[in-house]
């Protein structure tokens, strides 16, 4: 499990084995509710998960005070 805590303005969640990955692999969640790959949702890049639309957002909107959880994991561990 990948729990990151992401620059103001991120929408990028980098991980080592991005490029290993496939996006049927991975179980993305924000705030505890989990996201489907999508336009306006997250895409695997080589470098990460790349979140999009109202996700990406919420993560710019993000605060100390008001922080956003985000989780990458593979499916089934």
């Amino acid at each position: 499990m990948i729990g990151d805590k992401l620059p103001r303005a991120s929408c990028l969640v980098r991980f080592e084995a991005a490029g290993a990955s496939t996006q049927e692999s991975l179980e993305v969640s924000l705030e505890g509710q989990v996201l489907a790959p999508g336009p306006d949702s997250w895409r695997l890049t080589s470098e990460g998960v790349l979140f999009t639309g109202t996700p990406c957002q919420r993560l710019q909107e993000a605060t100390p005070a008001q922080p956003v959880l985000v989780v990458v994991r593979v499916a089934g561990i």
